[in-house]
């Protein structure tokens, strides 16, 4: 435990779990997995859930998530693979981190405030410089689908 309430934990263990309790999360700890938690400021974990190993930072306005390969929700994200996300110049960026295969990913737009819940969203596919490489408006859906294909480094929202 720190002065500020953030609590930490890691696995040392070469083969064994380590099953470990920060404020009122519990954590499986894996071989060389780790936890941090600070309620309200940041969550950061290498950990086993459902026996797969997930990882996820975030903390501020800062989102990564890695699923290995395993299909569920994390927060606001529901994907298999690994993806950053965050606000950038007023758009909300989604970065697969990387691109490892296709999947349709799911954003609850609920989480964005700053998505206005009109009558659609657009999407802004960015190579890996910003510049525009194609623009496509989608109806608004609290639960919006996207496509990650590989095509783009980066789908924008606004």
């Amino acid at each position: 435990s720190y002065a500020n309430g953030a609590e930490t934990a890691a696995n040392l263990h070469s083969k064994d779990h380590f099953r470990v309790q920060l404020h009122d999360r519990e954590f499986l700890l894996p071989p060389n997995g780790f936890a941090f938690y600070l309620p309200g400021k940041g969550l950061s974990y290498s950990a086993l859930i459902d026996g797969v190993r997930a990882d996820l930072t975030q903390a501020g306005d800062f989102f990564y998530a890695d699923n290995f390969g395993t299909a569920r929700q994390t927060g606001f994200l529901t994907a298999s693979e690994a993806y950053i996300v965050r606000p950038e110049n007023g758009l909300l960026k989604v970065i697969p981190a990387p691109f490892r295969k296709k999947e349709t990913i799911r954003l609850d737009l609920s989480a964005f405030p700053g998505l206005k819940q009109n009558h659609e969203v657009t999407v802004i596919s960015q190579d890996i410089h910003g510049k525009t490489l194609k623009e496509e408006k989608l109806p608004y859906r609290k639960d919006l689908e996207l496509e990650i294909t590989g095509e783009a480094f980066a789908l924008c929202l606004k």
